[in-house]
């Protein structure tokens, strides 16, 4: 305990001193997707911590942690399940059960231009200088990849007017953070199935005892996946190579200010170094599903209590680089964090240097105790 609260007050300290790099910025906005929301949709399956779409704190919460510090004001609109498009079919009503004034406010923020939208009604103290995060398209890629609708260059052309949209609510919002997205392809949505069938193949083929036929399924099933992952990777290089082109125009033409951050080369890199980090599977998720409660394979289920309800963990899922099949666990967003702070800090005079695993210790204020939750029915 002493130790945790030592571990909160530190991070405390040095997050108001790294707010000294951020002075130029009256105010900080999040626009975006589950990657960005600060936990909207209620209470998600463990790991989640607060109905986040993760095991912690998410990095545009870290961000405004800083900007707070600093007094400044903060607001995030992102919403899990949110598009870049204004096709979305992410069912927020969740079957009917969604009070009608809260899948009313779901709605609002279900789009890139729904959020815009509700951005420039909503807030009132900007200030002269605020700072906008974007990160879109993932769910663009997830709801139509493998359907004729799907156009990865359409969809970064339309963060790209969603970016336009929150420029025309004011001159004073000429300042974005934008994020390009990672390699999808490596996620275990798409990647862990693939190296499972990978596996059994280099079984079959050293064991002269092998089936013909499961060698041949075996086989088509690789080629298959294989297949897939190169169609996600193909997509994503394609969206993020239109996106930059069109953030070149928002620059050149439209005369907006965007500081970029890498996050294709950021993920492959933490991948890279995922061990310096403690984390010890890159491959595999803590569990397959934040919306689904599953106690077989999740990391972070550790037994029941005396009455039988399930004992869950989160910081467990520590060790697995994601908490699902498509979202990184706390230590990645805070990495995301602290590299998407170093992008700010780059383009600002007399930056303070950002405390080396400042982000970590902003995403560890204490959210990680043992967790009991009901199981659904």
């Amino acid at each position: 305990m002493k130790k945790q609260i030592l571990s909160a007050a530190l991070a405390c300290s040095l997050a108001t001193g790294a707010g000294a790099g951020v002075l130029d910025f009256t105010s900080y906005y999040a626009v975006g997707d589950s990657l960005s929301d600060d936990g909207k949709l209620g209470q998600l399956a463990p790991p989640s911590v607060g109905g986040r779409f993760s095991n912690g704190p998410v990095w545009t919460e870290i961000i405004a942690n800083v900007f707070k510090a600093a007094r400044k004001e903060t607001v995030n609109f992102a919403l899990g399940g949110a598009t870049a498009g204004d096709m979305n079919t992410t069912d927020y009503g969740n079957g009917g059960t969604t009070p009608p004034e809260q899948l009313a406010v779901l709605n609002s923020l279900s789009t890139f231009q729904n959020q815009a939208a509700s951005l420039a009604a909503t807030v009132t103290k900007t200030g002269s200088n605020p700072l906008i995060s974007v990160l879109f398209g993932a769910n663009d890629f997830f709801q139509q990849l493998g359907t004729p609708s799907f156009d990865a260059t359409r969809t970064a052309n339309e963060v790209i007017d969603g970016i336009r949209s929150v420029a025309k609510a004011g001159p004073q919002f000429d300042d974005f953070l934008v994020s390009n997205l990672p390699d999808i392809s490596r996620t275990p949505a798409f990647n862990a199935e693939l190296v499972v069938a990978q596996a059994r193949l280099a079984a079959l083929l050293a064991d002269p005892a092998t089936d013909p036929t499961e060698l041949a399924a075996t086989q088509a099933t690789v080629a298959a996946l294989s297949t897939r992952a190169a169609q996600v990777l193909g997509a994503t290089l394609l969206f993020n190579a239109t996106l930059e082109a069109g953030l070149q125009v928002l620059e050149t033409v439209d005369g907006l200010t965007i500081t970029r951050v890498d996050q294709f080369a950021f993920f492959n890199d933490l991948i890279n170094r995922a061990g310096t980090l403690g984390i010890v599977d890159t491959i595999f998720p803590c569990t397959p599903r934040l919306q689904e409660l599953q106690l077989d394979g999740n990391c972070s289920f550790v037994g029941f209590d005396p009455g039988g309800q399930p004992i869950f963990n989160p910081a467990l899922a520590d060790n697995r680089l994601f908490a699902d099949g498509v979202h990184p666990n706390r230590i990645a967003q805070a990495e995301f964090a602290q590299a998407a702070l170093a992008q700010i800090e780059d383009r600002l005079p007399a930056a303070v240097p950002l405390p080396a695993g400042l982000p970590l210790m902003l995403a560890g204020l204490g959210a990680f105790g043992m967790i009991a939750r009901r199981r659904r029915a």
